[in-house]
């Protein structure tokens, strides 16, 4: 058979704590008192200090990891997307381009965010496509 034991304490103003152990049928079995020491040496007192809010250094280390976080999340996108669009504006017709998907070719036409690649030289070839979707100037080859 199993025994359940409860502990209670009792006035704690008075600077006694009674520690009673009760078997759950009833029946006590043990009593016993012992006097507490406050932090600043007062018996007695039964207080326990609040819990301090977050020490200066953690703060500043919060503050600053959020501040890396903005910088990687945010603003370094922001500057390559802006570099893109300043690239894309520049573009003129007879550039050569490269595409997202690596097709590359000479602009023949740019209107309305569409432009107008040829691709092929022999069959004149050409393709139509968002101007989004043109990653870069094409590189010249040097001899």
């Amino acid at each position: 058979m199993r025994n359940l034991w409860v502990l209670a304490a009792a006035d704690p103003a008075s600077g006694e704590n009674t520690v009673t152990m009760e078997q759950v049928d009833g029946s006590t079995s043990t009593n016993s008192t012992a006097e507490s020491t406050g932090k600043n040496g007062a018996e007695g007192t039964g207080e326990q200090q609040a819990p301090q809010g977050m020490p200066p250094g953690q703060i500043l280390l919060l503050v600053g990891l959020l501040v890396m976080m903005y910088f990687v999340l945010f603003h370094g996108p922001r500057k390559q997307q802006k570099k893109q669009q300043q690239m894309r504006d520049s573009l003129n017709k007879n550039d050569r381009v490269v595409t997202i998907g690596g097709i590359y070719g000479t602009i023949l036409e740019i209107k309305d965010g569409m432009v107008t690649l040829k691709v092929d030289e022999s069959t004149n070839a050409k393709v139509k496509m968002k101007l989004t979707a043109i990653a870069g100037k094409a590189e010249e080859k040097q001899a």
